[in-house]
């Protein structure tokens, strides 16, 4: 095995930390990425990704959107806002156990997924021929958080284009069009608002975890 030129094990640091926040760095896992960019389905699969993001962004603004407008315009609204209000601050923590509406398998989905975006990063670039620095994980203590994939910054930014735009957009795609529920939410844990905004809008919106007689549900049916 030959050893790294000087400059590139200089850059390399297996371990990186910044207070409580550790970077762990490796280069295993590196060739399973070039078998996989080797594929004759990669290349292809990498142009149907990057075709998804766009779509995939505007349909969430999309449902963003006319789920806002059914919290301003429909007479649940205020019910359900009152609602959001009472959840708690730690909810802003993404972290199982302090975070209160996240469990433990929500959290490791997560994690899986993200890893898997980041694969998706590593395994592109490699398939067009571009350098991979390392990948690793990203800890808060001991607590996995994150994943990476360090594609080579002067590669890509001498790359094609559309090279460099399949890379990028490789995480998301992925992430788009592999992703399944696992499970069906309880007809109790969801409330449903149906409204009907004009003669040609009808909006239907499910918050998870309502308080149905809370909120006073008057829906269409």
């Amino acid at each position: 095995m030959t050893e790294p030129p000087k400059e590139e094990a200089k850059e390399y640091k297996p371990v990186t930390r910044w207070f409580v926040f550790f970077m762990i760095r490796t280069r295993q896992g590196l060739g399973l990425m070039d078998k996989l960019g080797r594929w004759r389905v990669t290349r292809p699969l990498a142009w149907v990704m990057l075709a998804i993001v766009p779509l995939a962004g505007a349909l969430a603004l999309y449902v963003i959107g006319f789920e806002v407008m059914a919290l301003y315009f429909s007479p649940q609204g205020p019910a359900i806002i009152s609602n959001v209000r009472t959840i708690s601050p730690l909810a802003n923590f993404l972290l199982p156990g302090l975070n209160p509406y996240l469990p433990l398998s929500v959290w490791l989905a997560v994690i899986v997924a993200v890893v898997i975006h980041e694969a998706s990063h590593g395994i592109v670039a490699r398939s067009l021929g571009l350098k991979i620095k390392a990948a690793g994980v990203l800890l808060l203590a001991f607590l996995p958080i994150g994943a990476f994939v360090e594609v080579d910054d002067e590669e890509l930014k001498v790359s094609r284009s559309r090279d460099s735009l399949r890379v990028l957009g490789a995480g998301s795609g992925i992430n788009f069009i592999s992703q399944a529920p696992n499970n069906t939410p309880r007809r109790e844990d969801l409330l449903r608002m149906d409204y009907q905004l004009n003669d040609n809008w009808r909006v239907t919106f499910r918050f998870a975890g309502a308080d149905v007689e809370k909120l006073n549900y008057q829906g269409y049916h």
